[in-house]
């Protein structure tokens, strides 16, 4: 079962009167995936903290979590046609040099024959690896998803929504964020509650609100930066497989036709 109908038959069973806890055994929340139980758990001690409906904040929950989901998704989607790529790439020398050898040049028999032709190979597999392990920190930086800091607003939202002042809405909020806030959704925040106060606006809708701003804007950058992994990819690949395609497939091919030249 996925996160989000795990969350769903939470839901449904919460509305049905069951309690909290008894909900949560039924509905399985100790299958979620690692991924999700993160940010379930952090927000789900906000409810318990808070006392608010219970329903009501695991639907909000269940939103929140399938917006991350949903952003990972175009991750590994998007991170396909590069390693795809590198793949390709990395192994366009090898497979040039076995074809030396099927086409009849002797392209293997010659690195016994010639040092030359050996360290060739040699020094073109190291300038593959290095190629390799460079496009590979690539991919994994930008398969990288950062800790949701605007879940620290969904969580102020939450305990907001049941019936908590501000300041011990943002105390509770902090108490159990898992990570460091950032100087950035603190300012964010101040802004929201400037604005509530002068506008009249429900503080906990603002909340809600900008923590999906602040999530899209971030898929957004993250979509960018992908669209340039292919380009940038280029660099190390290009960097160190034009050269070890010379080194692994053009040189010992160029020396089997001198050692056969000789041997003639």
């Amino acid at each position: 079962m996925n996160d989000a109908k795990i969350l769903g038959q939470l839901i449904a069973l919460l509305r049905a009167g069951l309690s909290f806890h008894q909900a949560e055994r039924a509905a399985g929340v100790d299958e979620l995936s690692s991924a999700a139980a993160p940010d379930y758990q952090y927000l789900r001690g906000v409810v318990l903290a808070s006392g608010g409906r219970a329903a009501e904040a695991i639907s909000r929950i269940r939103s929140v979590l399938e917006q991350n989901q949903d952003q990972l998704r175009r991750v590994e989607l998007a991170n396909a046609a590069p390693r795809a790529t590198v793949r390709l790439v990395l192994w366009l020398p090898i497979a040039a040099l076995i074809l030396g050898q099927l086409s009849g040049f002797g392209s293997l028999q010659v690195l016994v024959r010639s040092p030359i032709a050996l360290a060739s190979v040699l020094v073109g597999g190291l300038l593959l690896a290095i190629g390799g392990y460079f496009s590979a920190r690539m991919l994994n930086s930008a398969r990288k998803v950062n800790s949701d800091s605007a879940i620290f607003l969904d969580a102020i939202s939450i305990a907001l929504s049941a019936g908590l002042p501000t300041e011990p809405s943002i105390h509770l909020a902090e108490k159990n964020y898992p990570h460091e806030l950032g100087i950035l959704i603190k300012d964010e925040l101040q802004a929201l509650i400037a604005l509530s106060k002068n506008t009249g606006a429900p503080l906990g809708k603002l909340l809600s609100e900008r923590a999906d701003s602040i999530r899209g804007e971030v898929n957004y950058k993250k979509s960018l930066a992908l669209e340039k992994l292919s380009v940038r990819l280029m660099i190390p690949l290009g960097a160190s497989v034009l050269p070890a395609f010379a080194l692994i497939a053009v040189v010992p091919l160029a020396l089997s036709f001198l050692v056969q030249n000789k041997g003639a």
